[in-house]
């Protein structure tokens, strides 16, 4: 196979998985650009883009009725502004190993615009420890995070790679290393 240049790679998983992790990674070690789903809805509010005032904060993982508003509603546009970056990047004389596309809140429409997607997973206890640790969330909150991400589930099983962070740094290197490699057909 060969290395295909501007390959449009998609990562997703649920809250407290590590997915800016493996972003991270990927951009230390191969010549990326990346989009954050979270990050262009921001810009795109702060623009007016969307003509009222949704606030992406903690309050979204506990309320399902905002996170489905949220993907019927707003993530569309958000992926078709993402998706237009894209496409100026392809038809421009730019080449990356990856375009690195993350998301919290994934659909079919964000699966459609990758050519590769990563669910990066953990267990729900390392999940709790690290939002514990990193954010200063209670218990409370966690659990209510974790149960209002049920619908994950269906994008777990249609991601390509499936990538487990529950250990540490250099054993996911190694991990997302072995998934480049294999991505490319170099195992």
């Amino acid at each position: 196979m060969n290395v295909t240049k501007n390959l449009v790679l998609g990562v997703m998983g649920k809250v407290g998985s590590g997915k800016s992790t493996v972003i991270k990674i990927i951009s230390d070690k191969y010549n990326t650009v990346s989009f954050s789903a979270d990050e262009v809805f921001k810009e795109m509010q702060e623009n007016g883009e969307f003509g009222d005032n949704i606030e992406i904060n903690t309050k979204l993982f506990l309320d399902t009725k905002l996170q489905e508003k949220i993907r019927e509603e707003y993530h569309p546009k958000v992926f078709d502004k993402i998706k237009k970056n894209i496409d100026k990047i392809k038809k421009s004389d730019k080449e990356y190993d990856f375009i690195l596309v993350e998301t919290a809140l994934p659909s079919d429409k964000y699966l459609m615009m990758c050519d590769k997607t990563i669910y990066v997973e953990n267990s729900d206890k390392i999940k709790s420890m690290r939002l514990m640790e990193g954010r200063n969330y209670t218990s409370t909150k966690i659990k209510n995070i974790l149960d209002s991400q049920k619908y994950y589930e269906k994008y777990y099983e249609k991601a390509d790679y499936k990538i487990n962070n529950d250990t540490d740094k250099t054993d996911l290197i190694y991990k997302i290393d072995f998934v480049i490699k294999e991505m490319r057909g170099q195992i």
